[in-house]
């Protein structure tokens, strides 16, 4: 059996699930692999403005690589938004700032700009269709990532009239009927001896990752070593880094987990330290997504995305500390869960982040591939930038 065949039987099935088992039992909680398209994560944008016969001035294609390069999609919204004023109403500086701002997970913000473009390219009297069904799967993801369900359910079905034979409209259509209910708000719980974050930031040195809203309580840190040599495959001239860890978990007001995360850093810039001695940084074991970055094996970068139940997140070594200590404070595990797992070993420093988000919280298996990219994108300047850094993590809907 051929294999996109296969994976295309496989999205099917977990369409199927979707709309036949009992929340939380989702179309996302199936386990079926994904084929994600890579133009809406990956591929760099001025690849992707290649269909529409778009050119941009040379200094713009420079300025665009170099801030691809570094990861600084503020610089490209920055730019794309300078040169809207100077050319109101260009389809390029939207499609290239709503794109940018896609990516930083700022999706309320991208999304006036993608529906912009989208909109236009549809009543054109030939539509680029390839281009056309790209974007607006963004347009449909972002709003799914909202919880905008009407928006998103009126895009997905302009992308199903407009390519039939692609899975991704007839997929997310299936989500969004799973999950179209009333959303909880999120408050404290009631009787909680905890006590709450009164700063919802987790702090290792310079670097500072900003939680989402929520009630978080966090866990004491921890610390590790790694080694890293100023030379590729060196045996002398090793460097022992220290890591510090920091975990923290929310619950809601009926005292089920929200969200857990634990964030890890090196404290001080570690001189010398670019080639990294680390075991198996990329897990593949019942992983739903892999993203590896194209990096080397002795400076690994990997995004990880898998779904587990309650034993299996409480099996990864990532997640335990925060975990252990939500269940000491009598939360309540979700059934199902997507855990996010990115990590990068850069120029003198590391970073890494772990995410168990239950699968409430998220509209299917592309909106947390989408987020994890997001979050991938903020953290990676933590990894090769001296500066300090101070990252958002990206939104997330609330549990319901």
């Amino acid at each position: 059996m051929p294999r996109l065949f296969f994976i295309r039987q496989c999205v099917l099935a977990s369409l199927v699930f979707a709309l036949v088992v009992p929340m939380p039992a989702k179309a996302q909680a199936s386990g079926f692999p994904i084929p994600v398209p890579p133009s809406i994560l990956t591929v760099p944008l001025l690849l992707l403005l290649i269909p529409l016969g778009l050119e941009l001035s040379k200094t713009d294609v420079t300025r665009i690589r170099d801030f691809e390069a570094r990861g600084d999609w503020g610089g490209v919204v920055a730019l794309a938004s300078r040169r809207l004023s100077e050319h109101p109403g260009s389809l390029r500086w939207h499609e290239i700032r709503g794109r940018a701002l896609q990516r930083q997970g700022r999706c309320a913000d991208a999304i006036p700009d993608l529906r912009l473009v989208f909109d236009t390219l549809l009543a054109q009297p030939e539509v680029p269709k390839q281009s056309s069904f790209d974007l607006g799967l963004v347009l449909g993801l972002c709003e799914m990532a909202l919880w905008d369900f009407p928006s998103a359910t009126m895009t997905m079905s302009r992308l199903k009239v407009l390519a039939p034979e692609r899975w991704e409209p007839d997929y997310n259509l299936g989500v969004i009927r799973t999950l179209q209910t009333d959303v909880a708000t999120v408050t404290p719980p009631a009787d909680s001896t905890l006590r709450p974050m009164g700063d919802t930031r987790l702090v290792i040195g310079n670097r500072i990752l900003v939680l989402p809203p929520g009630n978080w309580f966090q866990v004491p840190s921890s610390q590790h070593t790694v080694r890293g040599s100023q030379i590729r495959w060196a045996t002398s001239m090793v460097t022992d880094t220290t890591i510090i860890t920091a975990p923290a978990f929310s619950m809601d007001k009926e005292g089920r987990l929200a969200a857990a995360v634990v964030f890890s850093a090196n404290p001080k810039q570690s001189f010398g330290a670019s080639w990294w001695v680390v075991d198996k940084p990329c897990d593949e074991d019942g992983a739903l997504y892999i993203e590896r970055f194209r990096s080397p094996l002795d400076r690994p970068e990997c995004l990880t995305v898998r779904i587990v139940d309650p034993a299996a997140a409480l099996t990864s070594t990532h997640l335990r500390p925060a975990l252990l200590a939500a269940q000491a404070a009598s939360a309540k595990l979700p059934a199902a869960s997507y855990e996010v797992h990115y990590v990068r070993y850069g120029l003198d420093w590391t970073v890494a982040a772990s995410w168990l988000l239950p699968v409430q919280r998220v509209p299917g298996d592309l909106v947390i591939i989408q987020w994890a990219h997001a979050l991938a994108n903020g953290l990676r300047p933590m990894a090769s930038e001296p500066a300090d850094q101070v990252v958002p993590a990206p939104l997330m809907g609330p549990l319901h």
